[in-house]
Parts: C-alpha cells; sequence; structure tokens
C-alpha cells in the first residue's frame, strides 16, 4: 500500500521561501496548533501537489495567490514535492519511492516532475489513479464538508451517491441514445412517406410485369408444346424402328437357318460323293480306275460349273438390282442434293435476314444507349436537383419539426409558467398562512416559555424552601441530638473546657485577644473590623503551603476598613490588654500593585496569580504578596532570590531576596489554637449556653412535627410542580422544533419563492428566445420552399419523360426485333439442324451407298467375266473329260447302273441346294430393305431429337394427346397479346421494386435500429440502477456499522420512492439510542455531525485509499463522539494513512505522530512530537 513519506514545502501560502519538510509514517498522524498558523495548508500543498486547480477547492481567489506573500519580496514561485513509499509497487512505477513535484510561477502556469522528470499533469493524474489516488475523491475531507453534508436535501444525498457510484457516463450514454433515438424517428418517418410514393408505382407496374411475363410464360409453354410434339414424333420413330428391328432379326434368324439347311445339303453331296469315289475304287477294276477318275473329275467340274453359274446368275442378278438401285440413288442424291442447296439458300436468306434485323437492332440498341445516356444526364440532373431539393426538404423537415418541436416547447414552457406562476401564487398564499401560524406559534411559544420561567420560578422557590425547611429539620434534629449528647456530658465538658481555656491563655494569649476582639466586633461593639487576612483569600490547597509560608505571621493580622477604624481598634486592644496585635489598614493599600516577575526559568509566575480573594481585598493581597515569586524547586528559587526577589516553593520554602534569608513551615499552631477556643467567651457563657440548650431542645422536639408535615405539604406541592414544569417543558420543546421547522421551511419557502420568480424569470427570456427563433426558422422554411419551387421548376421532367418515352418506343421495337430474331434463330437453328442432322448425313449416306455400289458392280462385272472363262474353261475340260468317260465306259459297262445312281442322287442333292441358295438370296434382300429402313428411322429421330434440343431439352417428354389444338390454341392467345404489352415493365418494375425494397429494408432497419437503440436505453437504465443500487447498500452496510460504533444506535439509507429511484431522494436514518428514529436533517447539531461523520466514513470504507485527509473532522462533535471518532480512525490507520488536523486532545492522544504549526513573524512552523517516545522517556 502506497502511503505518503515526505513533503516538501517552499512558498506555498504561510510557509515562506525556505523549504520545509515533514515526514509521515504509515498510521495516524495528527496535526495541531493555534488557529491561523497554516494547518490547512499543509493538506491544501498536498492537494496542490496531486493536481488540484480549483481556487476555491485550495481557499483562494486564484493560483497565484497561492504563492507565498508574507515577506519583503514575493518568491518568484511556489514548490511542492511528495514523496510516496511504493514498496508494494502500487504506483505502476519501477521505483522503492515516487516523487510528485508541481512547481507553480506567478502567472499561474504550473510545471509537473515525476521523479525528476519534467511530465505532463494527465500523466500524474493516471499513474497517481491506478494507485487509487486522487485529489477528488472522498478519502479528503476539507474544512466545512462536514456541515455542507449534513445540511444536504435528500435529492442532494442521491446525487452524492450517483457521483461516487460513477453513473454520470450512463447518463451520457442516455442521452446520446435519446438524441439517435429522435433521429431514428425522423429518419423513419421520411421513409415511411417515401414508401408511400414508390408503393402505388409498385402496384402500377406490377400488372404491366403480370402480362409482360404472361406473354414470357406462352413463349415458354409454346416451345414446350413442340418439344411435345418433337418427342411424339421421336417416340413414334422409335417405335417403328422397334418393328423394322424385329423383322431383321427375324430375317437374320431364317438366313442362318438357311445357310445351315445349306451347309448340312453341302455335307450330304460330299458324302455321297465319297460313297461314289469309294465304290469306283473298290468296284471298278483298274482299268476303271480311270474312268472313276474322269467321272470324279467331271462331278467337279460339273459341281463347279453349277457353283460359278449360280455364282455368276447371283452377281448378274446384284448386277440388276445395283443397276435399279443407282439410278434410283442418284435421283435421290440429286433431290437432296437440290434440298441442300435450297436449304443452303435459305438459311443464308435467313442469316442475311438475320443480320439485317441484328443491325436494326444493333442501331437501335446504340439510339437506346444514346438516349439512356441523356436520360441518366437527365436522371443525374433530376437526382442532383432531387438531391438538392432532398437537402432542402431534409432541411425542412428537421426545421419544421424543430419549429414544431419549438412551438410544442414554447407552449410546453408557456404551462409550465403558468404552472409556475400558479405554483409561485399558491407558494405566496401558503407562505402568507404559513407565516401567520409560525408567528402563533412564536407567540404560543414566548407564552409558554413566560409561563415555563414562572413555574419554574415557583418549583425553584418550592425546591429552596423544601430544602430550607429540610435542612432546618436536619439542623433541629442535629442540635437536638447535639444538645442531648452536651447535656450528657457537661460535666466534663465543662471541666474540660476549663482546662483548655487555662492552657490557651498560657500558650497564647494574643491569639485569645484577638478572638475577644473579633467577637466584639461582632456584636458591634467595634466598628470598622473586616477580619483576619487569612480569612479573607482562597487558594488551591496544592499551593497552600507556599501561600501560607510568604503570609507568614500576616496572617493573623487583622484587616480594618481604614486608619480611623485602626485607631479604634487599638483603643479597644489597650483596654482588653492585648500585647501583640497586627493591624492592615484596608484603604492604604487597596491600590497596591504586584510586581511583574521578569522571565526566568523554572518560575511559574507571581505568587498574587495563584490567590483568589474579592477584588476589593486585591491591593491588600498585592502589598502582603506582590514582592513572591513562585518557582518550580528549591533549585528555581535559590536562582530567583540571586536576581533580587523574594521567592517560595510549592513545599514553603521561602527564600528572602539575595539569599539574606531562608524560612521553612508557617504558624499552624495558631490555627489548632483557634479551634479549640471556638466562639466561647467564658466559663459563665458556657453554663448559660447549656441552659438555654436545655430550654431549645423542648422547644425543637415540639416543632419537628410541624415541620415534617410542612415538609411532607411542600413536597407534593413540588412532585406535582414538577410534572406541570415538565409538560411545559415537552410542550416548549415540541412549539421550539415546529417554530424552528417552520422558521427552516419559512426560509426554504422564500428562498424557493426567488427560486420560483427566477425560473419565471429565466423561462420568460427562454420563451422569448425561441419565440424569436421560430421567427428565424420561418423565415428559413419560407426560403427554403421557396428555394425548392425554383428547383423544382429546374427539373427536366418533360424531357426526361419524353426520352423515356422514345426508348420504351425503341425498346419495344427492340424487343419486336429480338423477338423476330428469336424466331428467325429457331428457324434457322431448325433448318441448320435438318440441313447438319438430316440431309448431310442422308447425302453422305446415298454417296457412300453409290460409291459402294459402283465399286461393287465392277467387281461384279470383273467377276461375271472371269466366270464365263471359267465356264468356257470347264465346258472345254468336261467336254473332253466326256470323252474320255465314253470311251471308258465302253471298257467299264457293268458299273454304269450304280453310277448312274449315284449321279441321279447328287443330281437332286445339287437342285435342292441351288433351291436353298435362291432363298437365301430373296432373305438376304429382305434384311438389307429392312436395314434401310432402319438407317432412314435413325436419321429421323436424330432429326427430331436435333429440334428438341433447339427447344431446350436433352431427352423427350412425355407428350398426351391434344397436342396440335393446345399449340393453336397458345400461339394465339401468344399473337393477341404481343401487341399490349410493355416489353419495358419487367425492367421497370424491378428498378421500381428493388427502390421499394430499399426502402422498405431501410424502414426495416430503421425500425431494428430504434428497437435497439431503447433497448439500449433500457440496458443502461437497468445498468445505472445496478450500478447505484450496489453502490447504495454497500454504503448502507458501512453505515449501520460506523454509526454502531460511534454511537451505539443505528443508521440507514433509505430511498424516497423505491420505484423511482432517480426521481427520488435518500434519507439518511438515525436512531440514538433511547431515542425514536428521525430523519438526519430533524436532529440535533451535534446529531446531525455525527450522521454526517459516519456517512463520510462509510463511504471511505467501501471505496479505500492508500491515505485519507481530514480537517478538524471533530470540530462539531462533543467529547464523548469524538474520542470514539478518534478511536475507529486509529482502527483503520492500521491499515491505510491517515492525516488528520485536530484541536481534541482525546484525538491527539491516540495519534502516532503530531505535528505542532504555529506562525511566527507571518512564516507557519512545524515542530514534531511524538508520544510513543515521550511515554518511553517517561517509562
Amino acid at each position: 500500500m502506497a502511503f505518503i513519506k515526505r513533503i516538501e514545502i517552499r512558498g506555498f501560502k504561510s510557509f515562506g521561501e525556505k523549504t520545509v519538510s515533514l515526514k509521515f509514517e504509515p498510521g495516524l498522524t495528527a496535526i495541531t496548533g493555534p488557529n491561523g498558523g497554516g494547518k490547512s495548508n499543509i493538506i491544501d500543498a498536498i492537494l496542490f501537489a496531486l493536481g488540484e486547480n480549483s481556487p476555491k477547492v485550495l481557499r483562494v481567489n486564484k493560483l497565484s495567490s497561492l504563492i507565498y506573500d508574507g515577506g519583503e519580496t514575493k518568491p518568484p514561485s511556489t514548490r511542492v514535492t511528495v514523496v510516496f513509499d511504493n514498496s508494494d509497487k502500487s504506483i505502476p512505477i519501477d521505483s522503492e519511492t515516487v516523487t510528485i513535484t508541481r512547481e507553480m510561477d506567478q502567472k499561474g502556469e504550473s510545471a509537473y516532475y515525476l521523479n525528476g522528470k519534467k511530465t505532463s499533469r494527465n500523466v500524474v493524474i493516471e499513474i497517481l489513479d491506478l494507485a487509487l489516488i486522487t485529489h477528488e475523491g472522498f478519502n479528503i475531507v476539507p474544512q466545512g464538508m462536514v456541515m455542507h453534508i449534513s445540511e444536504m436535501l435528500p435529492d442532494e444525498k442521491r446525487k452524492l451517491i450517483e457521483d461516487i457510484a460513477g453513473v454520470s457516463p450512463f447518463d451520457a450514454k442516455k442521452a446520446e441514445a435519446l438524441r439517435q433515438l429522435q433521429e431514428a424517428d425522423m429518419k423513419l418517418q421520411v421513409a415511411m412517406a417515401r414508401i408511400g410514393e414508390i408503393e402505388h408505382r409498385v402496384y402500377s407496374l406490377e400488372g404491366e410485369r403480370n402480362d409482360q411475363l404472361r406473354l414470357r410464360h406462352l413463349e415458354d409453354e409454346i416451345r414446350w408444346v413442340k418439344a411435345l410434339i418433337a418427342s411424339r414424333n421421336i417416340d413414334l420413330a422409335r417405335k417403328r424402328k422397334k418393328e423394322e428391328e424385329a423383322k431383321a432379326r427375324e430375317n437374320s434368324a431364317r438366313l442362318q437357318e438357311l445357310n445351315s439347311r445349306l451347309n448340312d445339303l453341302r455335307a450330304e453331296i460330299a458324302k455321297v460323293e465319297e460313297e461314289k469315289k469309294n465304290f469306283l475304287t473298290t468296284v471298278v477294276d483298274t482299268s476303271g480306275g480311270r474312268l472313276v477318275e474322269v467321272r470324279s473329275q467331271i462331278g467337279k467340274l460339273l459341281y463347279e460349273e453349277e457353283r460359278v453359274r449360280s455364282e455368276k446368275a447371283k452377281a448378274s442378278l446384284r448386277v440388276l438390282e445395283i443397276e435399279e438401285t443407282l439410278p434410283r440413288l442418284k435421283e435421290e442424291l440429286q433431290i437432296l442434293l437440290a434440298e441442300k442447296e435450297a436449304l443452303k439458300k435459305r438459311i443464308e436468306e435467313d442469316e442475311q435476314k438475320l443480320k439485317e434485323l441484328e443491325g436494326k437492332k444493333a442501331i437501335l440498341e446504340k439510339s437506346i444507349t444514346h438516349l439512356q445516356r441523356e436520360k441518366e444526364r437527365l436522371q443525374q440532373v433530376t437526382k442532383t436537383l432531387t438531391d438538392r431539393i432532398e437537402r432542402l426538404r431534409t432541411g425542412q423537415n428537421k426545421l419544421t419539426s424543430r419549429l414544431t418541436e419549438l412551438t410544442a416547447q414554447v407552449e410546453l414552457e408557456k404551462q409550465k409558467m403558468s404552472m409556475l406562476e400558479e405554483n409561485l401564487k399558491s407558494i405566496k398564499e401558503r407562505s402568507a398562512s404559513f407565516l401567520e401560524t409560525l408567528s402563533n406559534l412564536e407567540q404560543n411559544l414566548s407564552q409558554i416559555l413566560q409561563f415555563k420561567e414562572s413555574e419554574e420560578r415557583s418549583l425553584t422557590q418550592l425546591k429552596e424552601e423544601a430544602e430550607a425547611l429540610a435542612k432546618r429539620r436536619e439542623t433541629v434534629e442535629k442540635e437536638v441530638e447535639a444538645a442531648l449528647e452536651v447535656l450528657e456530658r457537661a460535666s466534663k465538658k465543662l471541666l474540660q473546657l476549663d482546662a483548655q481555656h487555662s492552657t490557651v491563655e498560657k500558650l497564647a494569649p494574643e491569639e485569645v485577644s484577638v478572638n475577644l476582639l473579633i467577637q466584639a466586633a461582632k456584636d458591634g461593639a467595634v466598628e470598622g473590623v473586616i477580619g483576619r487576612f487569612r480569612e479573607l483569600i482562597s487558594f488551591k490547597d496544592e499551593y497552600k503551603a507556599a501561600i501560607l509560608a510568604a503570609v507568614d505571621e500576616w496572617g493573623e493580622a487583622l484587616v480594618v476598613a481604614d486608619v480611623k477604624a485602626m485607631l479604634k481598634v487599638v483603643e479597644v486592644a489597650k483596654k482588653l490588654k492585648i500585647k501583640k496585635l497586627k493591624l492592615l489598614p484596608l484603604a492604604e493599600v487597596s491600590d497596591h500593585e504586584a510586581i511583574k516577575p521578569p522571565m526566568l526559568e523554572g518560575i511559574l509566575g507571581a505568587l498574587v496569580e495563584y490567590v483568589d480573594c474579592d477584588p476589593s481585598f486585591r491591593g491588600l493581597v498585592n502589598f502582603i504578596l506582590g514582592d513572591v515569586v513562585l518557582a518550580e524547586s528549591p533549585r528555581y528559587a535559590y536562582l530567583a532570590s540571586q536576581q533580587g526577589l523574594r521567592a517560595v516553593t510549592p513545599q514553603g520554602l521561602v527564600f528572602e531576596p539575595m539569599c539574606r534569608g531562608f524560612a521553612i513551615g508557617f504558624l499552624d499552631r495558631l490555627e489548632a489554637l483557634s479551634t479549640m477556643l471556638g466562639d466561647k467567651s467564658g466559663k459563665e457563657e458556657v453554663a448559660k449556653a447549656l441552659q438555654a440548650l436545655r430550654e431549645m431542645i423542648k422547644k425543637r422536639k415540639a416543632g419537628l412535627a410541624a415541620l415534617d408535615k410542612e415538609l411532607a405539604r411542600l413536597k407534593d406541592e413540588e412532585i406535582k410542580k414538577k410534572i406541570k414544569v415538565e409538560r411545559i417543558e415537552a410542550e416548549a420543546a415540541a412549539l421550539s422544533k415546529a417554530v424552528e421547522r417552520y422558521t427552516k421551511l419559512g426560509n426554504k419557502v422564500k428562498r424557493r419563492i426567488t427560486v420560483e420568480e427566477q425560473r419565471i424569470e429565466t423561462m420568460r427570456r427562454r420563451i422569448d428566445r425561441k419565440l424569436q427563433t421560430i421567427g428565424r426558422v420561418e423565415s428559413m422554411l419560407k426560403t427554403i420552399d421557396e428555394r425548392i419551387k425554383e428547383l423544382s421548376a429546374k427539373i427536366p421532367t418533360e424531357e426526361e419523360r419524353a426520352t423515356a418515352e422514345e426508348i420504351a418506343a425503341k425498346q419495344k421495337i427492340v424487343e419486336d426485333l429480338a423477338v423476330q430474331i428469336r424466331e428467325h434463330l429457331t428457324t434457322l437453328a431448325k433448318k441448320k439442324g435438318d440441313l447438319e442432322y438430316r440431309l448431310i448425313p442422308s447425302i453422305q449416306d446415298i454417296e457412300q451407298k453409290l460409291e459402294k455400289c459402283s465399286t461393287e458392280a465392277k467387281e461384279l462385272d470383273t467377276f461375271i467375266k472371269s466366270s464365263e472363262e471359267r465356264l468356257r474353261s470347264i465346258s472345254q475340260e468336261l467336254q473332253a473329260l466326256r470323252e474320255e468317260e465314253a470311251t471308258l465306259l465302253q471298257q467299264s459297262k457293268q458299273s454304269r447302273a450304280l453310277l448312274e445312281e449315284y449321279e441321279s442322287k447328287l443330281k437332286h442333292l445339287r437342285s435342292q441346294e441351288e433351291a436353298l441358295r435362291r432363298s437365301i438370296s430373296i432373305v438376304e434382300k429382305e434384311l438389307l430393305l429392312n436395314n434401310r429402313n432402319l438407317e432412314m428411322l435413325a436419321d429421323a429421330e436424330n432429326r427430331y431429337l436435333s429440334e428438341l434440343a433447339i427447344y431446350g431439352y436433352t431427352d423427350p417428354l412425355e407428350y398426351f394427346d391434344g397436342v396440335d389444338e393446345l399449340l393453336k390454341g397458345l400461339s394465339e392467345e401468344y399473337e393477341e397479346l404481343r401487341g399490349q404489352v410493355n416489353l419495358l415493365a419487367d425492367t421497370q418494375y424491378k428498378e421500381t421494386y428493388i427502390g421499394y425494397k430499399n426502402l422498405s429494408e431501410r424502414r426495416n432497419q430503421l425500425e431494428v435500429e430504434r428497437d435497439k437503440i431503447i433497448e439500449f436505453i433500457e440496458k443502461v437504465e437497468a445498468e445505472k440502477r445496478k450500478v447505484f443500487m450496489n453502490t447504495f447498500e454497500k454504503i448502507d452496510r458501512e453505515l449501520r456499522t460506523v454509526f454502531s460504533k460511534i454511537t451505539g444506535g443505528s443508521a440507514w439509507l433509505e430511498i424516497e420512492n423505491p420505484d423511482d429511484i432517480f426521481g427520488s431522494g435518500v434519507f439518511l436514518m438515525t436512531q440514538f439510542p433511547n431515542k425514536l428514529p428521525r430523519e438526519s436533517s430533524t436532529v440535533s447539531g451535534g446529531e446531525k455531525t455525527v450522521a454526517a461523520v459516519s456517512f463520510i466514513l462509510a463511504i471511505q470504507a467501501v471505496y479505500p485509499s492508500p491515505f485519507y485527509l481530514f480537517d478538524e473532522i471533530d470540530a462539531h462533535l462533543d467529547a464523548v463522539n469524538a474520542e470514539k471518532v478518534a478511536a475507529l480512525l486509529k482502527e483503520r490507520a492500521q491499515k491505510a494513512q491517515i492525516i488528520a488536523i485536530s484541536l481534541r486532545d482525546t484525538f491527539l492522544a491516540k495519534a502516532d505522530t503530531v505535528y505542532g504549526v504555529y506562525m511566527v513573524k507571518g512564516v507557519s512552523n512545524v515542530v514534531k512530537y511524538r508520544p510513543s517516545i515521550e511515554v518511553a522517556a517517561k517509562s
């Protein structure tokens, strides 16, 4: 914990040019001294060093007045240094000590130094704040703060707790949020107005947009229906394709079956030929082997001939087919080529027309772009002018709002002023009634006080009578008891009295004579005798020995009025034969004065200062003791006697001047003798007194009963009077408090009347100013309205409308062109698709077929020619072999029949083979036709798929019946709607709707912002309440503890209206022991001080600081409460450093260190005192 270790002061207020250094330690340090000595200037110096800049707080009219100005020359500057112990590093500086220095010149300019390095005030304050050290907190309690807090109103107490809790940032946040809320409301109103304007346009464009969207939808539906038709054609083509594929599969199977039968037949022929060969080999002899061989060769040649003829026939048939097919293919090719050329020509025409349409469209679009730019320019001009108008309207709205607000404020303030005037009138009326009531109360109080005084006097008389009567009775009773005792021992006492008188007369005849003389004076026999000197003075017992020793024998001297009286006394003394008598004429010594002793060490003062007497005897005392001084000890008395003074010690040692004599003791034996003698004048008088005593006892006993009766009556009357006086006192106290309260309230009412009058005057001036402002605002609104009209006239509305219409017309033409272009593109795409996917593939296919057929025809011609040559060769070979066979047959006629059977069987088998070949040829033709049909159907499918792709579909759709009628109906609706649609409606709608949407979003955003602002305000209020209540509860808890320690009673804080914390006050409730709970402002002055001190100490306990400074916090406390406060501060000094200014002995006794501050020649001086060291020294 950081604490103040040392302060150094130079040239600050009452501290002169010489540097004064004060060292402080942890614990309780007290500063005391006479008023005006400069005690408070030490605390002011600490505040000054910590950065305080308020002249009021520092108790000067300006800061330059802080510089010492009590010498011959004024110092050029003042400098204060505060050194903090920073061993715990609570101040964020890496040093065991932190030095803060502030120096200020005569211009009031200050320089700050931190550990010797120059810095700024803000840096010093920020660094010290981190260690909870500040010049503005409640850790510093200057003069008057306690009284100020004790007189605070409930609202002021609440504001004080608000300041302590630090809720001012919440108020600033709330004010800013309210300002933002007002702006948000204004923006929201503007947005709502603009939304209303745009909303009508949106509704109008929405219908036009719906028509445009319907037209586009019809286009999409038409494409969809056309896609359905294409899908239907694809489905039909695929179905026919499937049928052809089934026929092709059937023909393929049949062809495979025929080929299988042909292969079986050929196997059977080969078998028969093998049997024939075996027969010829085994049956025919060797000579017949050649015949067999020849016939075998003939058979082979015949077979080969038949085969070649068959193949030639096939080739010839195929040539005929090719010859039939080629013209047809060429014709188809010519048709397709012609169609291709025509289609290309139409495509070129369509492309040319498309280029023309696109050119027209580009020209129109270029024109539209130019018009758009012109429109944008006009819109920019319009926007600029509109923005200016909008800004003017915004300003106009603000001014209108301001005008409305001002008008409302003026009306409100007029109402408030009217209410204030009525309130003032009511207050004055109540004040008159209140003053009348106060006057009546004061009169009643005066009467009650007079009556109280009368009753108190009566009660006093009764008490005096009762006391006198009681004393009288007691005296009588004692006298009776004493008398009875005297009567019992009368003889003994009389004998003792005789013996004592004899002794006294022998030992002190002068004392006896003086007693007789005094008795004679009392009896009136001697005039002018006042009494013995020692009986005329008084003194404290501690000075008795010194005074009696100094008085010596003059104590028994008789004091007479004057010289004349002295002479008479001398004559009476002579008659009484008094041998020794000292007389002092008072008139001769009444103006005698005592000497003024010099200031010597050990001299307590003149002895006469310690003697009390009637003022008329002061000269007499000065005459006897005026040259005597009182010394502390014999040593100092001896030294004083050396100086020519007569000195005496408290023990009764007397030193004559220049030590010419010394005396000890005094004539106390005379007192004993005087006591023994009493007032007895002689033995005869004692005897008479005893007789009178007997008579008196008898009378006194008789009167005791009457005294008892009278005393009981007086006691009863006294009790009644006391009850009556107490009741009157209670009524007087109540009336006094009422008068005091009414007086305070009266003063408050007067102040309130003054305040209300000032408020009314202030409000009247404010209304006048606002009326002037309203006039200025109205003038500004008129100027703005004229400016808006002027700018509105400059807006190119007609030009923009004409441009927009021209753009709309051209955009409609462009849209028509776009529709035509789309139609041409669709047609062109269809034609290109037909060309690419149907004609070109078909032409390529026919060309391939023609080429194939030509090649095949050539090959077949070559084959036919080679077959003919082979047939001729076979014929020649057969002829030669037949001739050879005939020759050989002649040679072997036995095996001819069997051979003919083989030949017949082979012939039959070969005829079957031929029939199968013809069937295979027919099936192959059918299969070829099937394949050609499949190719045509595949082409048709691809063409329809291309058309489907043009409509935007990749796969065929599921169609239904009636699509042709549906297409017709949609086309008719499309053509009918096409000429009525605003083709820019969608764009205009989107632009307008985007603006509408943006405004709606802006409105929603503004509403969200407004809700957030309201939520933020509520959150700020809740947080402010939470922070306030947290601080309130902490202070309340500490207040209860502190107040209980000081008084033994109870104190607490109450909120006037818990539902409206910040609109009500805070009551400081107190309940002192044996009293009812009351608000601190209604208790006595001392109790107010106790409550205020407890409140301050409670705040300090809640917000602790490393050190505390108090300036006479106990000034208005009684001794008991001041001691308890001192004890509490002593307890707290164990945890924090406390430096306090106090004049109370009880406070100084508890301090660990005491500084005394006193003024010498206009400069404050400081002396240090350590009570603990003094106690140790005495021990």
